[in-house]
């Protein structure tokens, strides 16, 4: 039976990527290959275009840098490539994101051979730009992902939260260390409906750079002392080094977790010498307070960050019942001390905070209705129409439905009722009649629970008769309410000044009121190269280019009916979906024409 709920969430990440899935009523984080439960988010791509995906490709970053890469979620949403040399190709991070969903979709696969993925929930980074969340959407498209609504990665960890555990009280934080983004969310949830009340965050903060700090305050200095390495640095030179030393870095890093000092193992390939000729083979010892005065100022950065977005909602630290911990480096003992003496809010890590995003993203999508054109139909059973909210906090909620003939022709019988019965077998409707080819019924629901529920519509004569869907969930005890605008969006105005349509905070899907403008350029008819060009904004600043210029809205000459004079007037109207995606239309009255989303990235 065809999925009639996405069901798929997937935590898209810049170090390690995870796929989850809800199946019988239960979030299930599936295991690659490798029987991990996590994929490095690293693509290689050998001299035959062979691509390599996760755990083989990240072991060939310490020899081969030039044919592997990672952390290229940092650049989404740029023009900037990485070239294979060995194949000749040039990809941009949303074609690298592909190949990793791809892989992703591989691991999923197994465990749901009869299933076609082509939507998934993705999340993304509070903190992130339009033009990163349009970039993730087209590297969904790009791996066959054909529906990928985002989902806010604080959102995620929330649901996950009050999902499977308990559901925090009054104002929560969502503290989101990954590999290479930070986000801090604080959130709220009133009788079980989630709402992001404010977020802050670097794009560019994460445990990538502690792996970096050990190599240039601890391997560097050693290395140096030891072997002929002149200038050593983060440059091109010593590429194939800094890859093994980088490693070695994470490595080390992780260890120091669990333990208080390792030996951070340096054995560079014998390709790998220094300017004598030695190869590069030596153990460095490395305690656990060597390495936490390196990491502190990123730590500094993630708390004035916090209390900067505390500050902002004027709440204090005692206003905040709860802090949970999201993404591999908040396992770092130093930061889990830091935040508890800073702020002294009650700390939980029960769900790994490496699958948590994940596992919510699963019931996130567990959530959210399957488009029509995804959905296989059987034309030879009684079509049912279902209308009802899949997530919801009521404990009783309404189900509705409308019934259609099969193709085969004919009447729906006169008189039908239909059954509704829920799987776990301890609520059924009995007998509801259906008028009009219509029927309607309150369900009753378990508590934090998905619960499945079976249709069987019956004839005068207590005949079984087929129907598609013929069964359909609902989860109980959490909401999501409408994600915010990360950032204002508006237009440049003819003096350089940024006109807001859409502000930071409004909920979204949002629409802009029209705003009526006066152009100050002339726009002949037949002629390309003229155009009225409306520029686009993202941010907060009143100066225009001091935001992120998400596209223009360009009207051509060869697109109009008429000559557009100066000083003509034109509505523009700015809209933005739940995924942040930007649709802008421009409406001439003088021309009776509208341009929608005319957009030049």
């Amino acid at each position: 039976m065809a999925r009639r709920t996405i069901d798929i969430g997937i935590d898209l990440g810049t170090t390690n990527s995870e796929i989850a899935c809800i199946e019988n009523g239960e979030v299930k984080v599936f295991k690659n290959y490798l029987r991990s439960e996590f994929t490095p988010s690293v693509v290689r791509i050998d001299e035959k275009g062979t691509v390599i995906v996760g755990r083989k490709a990240y072991e060939r970053l310490v020899d081969d840098e030039d044919n592997t890469v990672s952390e290229f979620k940092r650049w989404i949403g740029t023009q900037q490539l990485k070239v294979f040399k060995a194949s000749g190709q040039k990809l941009k991070a949303e074609d690298l994101s592909a190949e990793v969903l791809k892989d992703l979709k591989v691991t999923a696969k197994n465990y749901l051979p009869d299933d076609e993925i082509n939507a998934a929930v993705i999340t993304v980074p509070c903190n992130f730009e339009i033009v990163q969340c349009e970039a993730t959407q087209r590297a969904a498209k790009l791996a066959g992902i054909k529906y990928a609504p985002l989902l806010q990665e604080p959102i995620a960890a929330s649901i996950a939260y009050g999902f499977l555990e308990k559901m925090p009280k009054g104002f929560w934080v969502v503290y989101d260390l990954g590999g290479g983004t930070f986000d801090v969310a604080i959130m709220s949830a009133k009788e079980g409906r989630l709402a992001v009340v404010d977020h802050c965050g670097d794009n560019y903060l994460g445990g990538k750079d502690f792996d970096w700090t050990i190599v240039e305050g601890i391997i560097y200095p050693i290395l140096k002392k030891e072997y002929d390495l002149p200038s050593l640095g983060r440059t091109k030179e010593y590429g194939a080094l800094n890859a093994v030393l980088k490693s070695a870095a994470e490595e080390a890093k992780i260890e120091l977790s669990q333990r208080d000092s390792v030996n951070l193992t340096i054995h560079a390939l014998d390709t790998i010498k220094d300017k004598s000729g030695r190869v590069i083979d030596i153990s460095i010892p490395l305690k656990r307070s060597q390495y936490e005065p390196l990491i502190e100022d990123y730590v500094d950065k993630s708390i004035k960050l916090f209390r900067k977005t505390l500050e902002e909602q004027k709440l204090a630290a005692s206003d905040i019942s709860q802090l949970i911990l999201v993404g591999g480096p908040t396992q770092t003992p130093y930061i889990r001390k830091r935040l508890k003496d800073e702020f002294g809010i009650n700390t939980d890590y029960r769900i790994d905070p490496m699958t948590v995003v994940a596992e919510g993203a699963a019931v996130f999508a567990a959530s959210q209705l399957m488009p029509e054109e995804f959905v296989s139909k059987d034309y030879s059973k009684v079509s049912i129409k279902l209308a009802y909210n899949p997530m919801t906090t009521d404990i009783n909620t309404p189900v509705g439905g409308n019934l259609s003939p099969a193709s085969s022709g004919g009447n729906l019988p006169q008189k039908m009722r239909m059954q509704i019965k829920s799987t776990s077998g301890d609520w059924e409707s009995g007998m509801i009649e259906v008028k009009n080819n219509a029927f309607y019924c309150s369900v009753s629901l378990r508590e934090k629970k998905i619960n499945s529920f079976k249709l069987t519509l019956l004839d005068e004569f207590g005949n079984s008769i087929p129907t598609d869907p013929d069964t359909f969930s609902i989860t109980q005890g959490i909401s999501v309410a409408e994600p915010p605008l990360t950032r204002s969006i508006g237009v440049e105005l003819v003096d350089g000044s940024f006109d807001k349509h859409l502000h930071k905070g409004d909920p979204l899907p949002a629409r802009g009121k029209p705003k009526t403008y006066r152009t100050s350029v002339e726009v002949l008819p037949g002629q390309a190269e003229g155009a009225l060009n409306i520029h686009v904004y993202e941010g907060e600043s009143p100066i225009a280019n001091r935001n992120r210029h998400l596209g223009t809205l360009k009207i051509k000459g060869d697109m109009v009916k008429r000559a557009i004079a100066e000083n003509t007037e034109v509505d523009i109207v700015i809209a933005v979906d739940q995924s942040r995606s930007v649709k802008a239309e421009a409406f001439i009255q003088r021309l009776d024409q509208n341009f929608t989303n005319v957009i030049e990235n």
